[in-house]
This record gives structure tokens, C-alpha cells and sequence, in this order.
């Protein structure tokens, strides 16, 4: 998963500095303009990276928790297949940021984490480093924010920091007893 996100935030990247009117673009727009093969990219990368969450959600045992990365991914496959000023592309995108969001509070919140805080005042922090002069710079921002806490969530999964807890974000996984039966035969 992680080499996808590096390679959308590398392709994002690109087209912001090849064409610096992207920038207040929302994501969506990139298909529409002078990038539509980097904005279809885009989405597609971002498809990739909601399917593997998905999979090491499954992987890591989150059992109902599962299918909000799965409803993500069909929602984010609306945005992606809908025009940017249809009323369904409009529905599909604020539900899917807020299904992510809510999603990753109800997470942190049940871990009792420290970092709920945080997470739950990021939106007004956006919406005042960006001074809300874009909406395309305020939802970039916003997916890279999600970018970051599905990587952290998924990292688990790979083995790597199984065995850190940051701050609760992230809990090792409790190894399960085995208990063995003995048989005595008279």
C-alpha cells in the first residue's frame, strides 16, 4: 500500500508543478482538464490503495469493521466515474470523506486513543491553514490526511511495527492461548 501512496503523492505532485492552476483544482477536475490521463491515474491509484485497505483489514481481523473500507471503495468508484458537477458525484464524495472520517474516529475513540483529539479538530486546522480559499487545495489536503491514516492503520498487517503502540493508534495483536486437551485412558 505504500508504494501506491508514494506514487500518487509523486504523480500529484507532478501535476501541480507542470500546471500550477491545478492547485485549486478538486481532484475530480483533473480528468476534465488538460491532465485527464494523470486524473483518471489518480483515482485509480486511489482505488488501489482502498482495496488493499481493505484487504488488510480483513488480514488483520477488523471483522465488521471490513466494510467500511469496501463501501469507501464503491463510493470512491462514483466520484471516479461520475461527472465533477453531477449532484451523485457531489453525494458520493462528502460521503465518502465522511464515512472515513467517522470511520477512523469511531476507531480511535474505542482505542481510547489520545490522537481522537487531534483527528477530530484536523478539519477546522485544514479549513484555517488554507484560509478556506480553495475547496481543491482544502480536499487534497484532506485525502492526503486519509492517505496517512490508512498506511498507519494497514501497517500491522504488514508486519512491521506489530509490536508498537502509538499512543493507541496502532495495538500490537494479543497472541491467542492454545490450550491443549489431554486424554487419560484407563
Amino acid at each position: 500500500m505504500l508504494p501506491a501512496t508514494v506514487l500518487f503523492l509523486v504523480l500529484l505532485a507532478a501535476v501541480h508543478i507542470a500546471d500550477p492552476t491545478t492547485v485549486d483544482r478538486p481532484l475530480s477536475l483533473l480528468r476534465e482538464g488538460p491532465w485527464p490521463v494523470a486524473g483518471y491515474a489518480l483515482f485509480a491509484l486511489l482505488g488501489l490503495i482502498g482495496v488493499l485497505h481493505a484487504r488488510s483489514a480483513v488480514r488483520l481481523g477488523h471483522g465488521v469493521g471490513v466494510a467500511v473500507p469496501c463501501i469507501a471503495v464503491v463510493l470512491l468508484a462514483i466520484v471516479a466515474l461520475t461527472p465533477s458537477f453531477d449532484d451523485d458525484h457531489a453525494s458520493a464524495t462528502f460521503a465518502l470523506m465522511g464515512l472515513v472520517f467517522v470511520y477512523y474516529a469511531a476507531r480511535l475513540a474505542i482505542a481510547r486513543s489520545p490522537w481522537l483529539l487531534a483527528h477530530l479538530t484536523f478539519p477546522v486546522l485544514l479549513t484555517v491553514a488554507t484560509l478556506w480559499a480553495s475547496y481543491g487545495v482544502w480536499q487534497k489536503g484532506f485525502i492526503v490526511y486519509f492517505l496517512l491514516a490508512v498506511n498507519l492503520d494497514a501497517l500491522p498487517a504488514t508486519g512491521r511495527w506489530a509490536e508498537v503502540d502509538l499512543g493507541g493508534l496502532i495495538r500490537p495483536r494479543r497472541k491467542r492461548r492454545k490450550y491443549h486437551l489431554k486424554v487419560r485412558r484407563r
